[in-house]
């Protein structure tokens, strides 16, 4: 809000990643400010050493800023307070957990739920309250909202509120812990767990996975004739489950919710036991899609909450294999994308994304699912690594999965020129030897239209003096690495812009001679190229007269012909 509420220039809103590994030293990067950019630096997960490493940066940053009419705010913990530098602590401003019951109030509100005041007043609201953060407030909010539109008509605001805390207010422990310790040692936990996972599944299917459980913990499996076992109706009736319509188990989300932390906070070896477990069983046919979601969004969120993220890679891991469905693949992304945005993890998935998208002949199910979590989950949040990951993918992969990510790499940098050039600077600025993939990837990265085109206001991207350079040392890659047919289209497309653009034909054609340097042979072949494209139709002669100019500029001389007559 600090950032959104007061702007309204051309500048976009964005978050800094401090854990970002490809950042040297402090994420505070000069090249990243554009104009009037809002920037957000969230150091609250971060040690007190890079916390430290991070505001290294910020005197030289915030000239930068100042220049550029940029913004940023960084987010600290409190106990952070002290390793502030000195000359900024003036502009540290405490921001507290504002009241959960006004923003209840205020976020119904605008809805237009304005209940009377005593039905604020009920008791099991107030201890929901007593410890909710502002994220367990809007869930709540969320839920009441969604019982006003599912609700009859003639339903009240109390009974919104009482079913909304119904789904969200777990039951006392107490009571889930007895419960469950009543059928600890016996085959009913695993039907316990796997029913929590699983809630709304058919009986005879949770009955199964259960057992499956079982196998692989190697509990001893139930020897009694099946006859002789107890019915499973009993069974669920230990912990309150039951069998609705269709044969479909029933479990308060209370006890689901709370069954689940239990298993995972008293028993950590089964986090990664139940890996196997877990990929057999989303994957049953028997299961909709809906129930598959569901069970990976239950099962990456108890991983992530109790600190351990590599069960979920292992599971994707095993969902991208190269013998996997497009089911399996689904799960992998929606696996990947909850790992990517937790507050806590995200920066391990992040960079589990990046080793992936470095390694050359990834399979087709996991290049393809990671290009689809950079380009949807990553870009909106991480728009700079997404770049960073579709570039990889793009250098490393072959076949369709090459031309995908080569696709969602123009798609996003289309969207932002600050991305534009972050791609641009990849391609023609990396260390060590230049290769033919990069300036393919160039040459399809470098549609004119993209270049002269105003973008909210700001000038087009071809008028920034290091654009030209790095589209002049992309276009002299091009021409010395890759064959003729790989470039002439797009030279064409740029030649056809300057003759549509006068405006910005004179840095279109400055870029294209500038990227021959002093070898006489390139623009001798430059201008071989541009003479046959220009004979094609009259209306091209300006482009070749300039383009003749930008010639005779670039080798210091006065042209001893007019453009016309070198035509001739």
């Amino acid at each position: 809000m600090l950032l959104w509420e007061p702007h309204r220039g051309p500048g976009r809103l964005h978050q800094l990643d401090e854990q970002d590994t490809e950042a040297n030293g402090s994420v505070l990067d000069t090249d990243q400010i554009e104009a009037e950019d809002r920037m957000l630096l969230d150091l609250t997960s971060a040690d007190d050493d890079r916390v430290r490493q991070q505001l290294s940066a910020l005197p030289h940053f915030r000239a930068a800023l100042r220049e550029r009419g940029a913004s940023l705010a960084i987010v600290m913990d409190s106990r952070q307070r002290q390793l502030v530098p000195a000359e900024f602590a003036s502009f540290v401003v405490e921001v507290e957990n504002p009241e959960p019951l006004r923003v209840l109030k205020r976020t119904l509100l605008y809805e237009g739920v304005e209940p009377d005041a005593r039905e604020w007043e009920a008791p099991r609201l107030t201890a929901f309250l007593s410890s909710a953060g502002t994220g367990t407030v809007a869930e709540l909010a969320a839920a009441i909202l969604h019982e006003r539109q599912h609700g009859r008509p003639a339903d009240t605001f109390a009974l919104w509120r009482d079913r909304a805390l119904a789904k969200l207010a777990p039951l006392e422990r107490k009571e889930v812990v007895a419960r469950i310790e009543r059928l600890l040692g016996g085959t009913d936990a695993a039907l316990v767990l796997t029913t929590a996972l699983l809630p709304g599944a058919r009986a005879d299917f949770l009955e199964s996975a259960a057992e499956d459980m079982l196998a692989v913990l190697r509990h001893p499996a139930d020897d009694q004739p099946v006859l002789g076992r107890t019915a499973l109706t009993t069974r669920l009736d230990a912990f309150d489950a039951r069998l609705g319509e269709g044969n479909r188990v029933e479990l308060s989300d209370g006890f689901a919710a709370a069954a689940r932390d239990y298993f995972w906070d008293n028993y950590p070896a089964l986090r990664h036991q139940l890996v196997p477990w877990a990929e057999r069983t989303v994957s049953a046919p028997a299961l909709a899609k809906e129930e598959r979601y569901a069970f990976v969004d239950r099962y990456v969120e108890q991983c992530l909450r109790v600190g351990t993220p590599e069960p979920v890679q292992d599971l994707v891991d095993r969902w991208t294999r190269p013998d996997s469905t497009q089911a399996e693949a689904s799960m992998a992304a929606r696996a990947l994308t909850l790992g990517v945005l937790d507050r806590r993890h995200g920066s391990c998935f992040r960079r589990q994304i990046y080793d992936w998208a470095r390694k050359p002949g990834l399979q087709p199910a996991r290049a393809h699912v990671l290009i689809g979590v950079c380009r949807g989950a990553l870009a909106a949040s991480y728009p700079d690594q997404a770049v960073t990951r579709l570039l990889h993918l793009a250098r490393r992969q072959r076949g369709t999965a090459a031309g995908e990510a080569r696709d969602k790499l123009l798609e996003l940098t289309g969207e932002d020129a600050r991305l534009y050039r972050r791609a641009l600077s990849a391609l023609v600025g990396d260390a060590g030897a230049p290769q033919p993939v990069d300036s393919r990837l160039f040459i399809a990265l470098a549609a004119p239209e993209r270049l002269t085109a105003p973008r909210d206001g700001a000038p087009a991207l071809i008028r920034g003096r290091r654009v030209r350079e790095q589209l002049s040392e992309g276009w002299r890659r091009a021409f010395t690495q890759l064959p003729a047919e790989a470039w002439r289209r797009r030279l064409a497309d740029w030649l056809d812009e300057a003759a549509r653009s006068p405006a910005e034909r004179e840095a279109l054609l400055h870029v294209l001679v500038g990227s021959c340097g002093p070898q006489g042979s390139a623009l001798t072949d430059l201008y071989g190229a541009v003479r046959k494209w220009a004979s094609a139709a009259a209306d091209r002669s300006c482009v070749f007269d300039a383009f003749w100019e930008a010639c005779a500029a670039a080798l210091g001389l006065e042209p001893s012909v007019t453009g016309r007559e070198a035509r001739v």
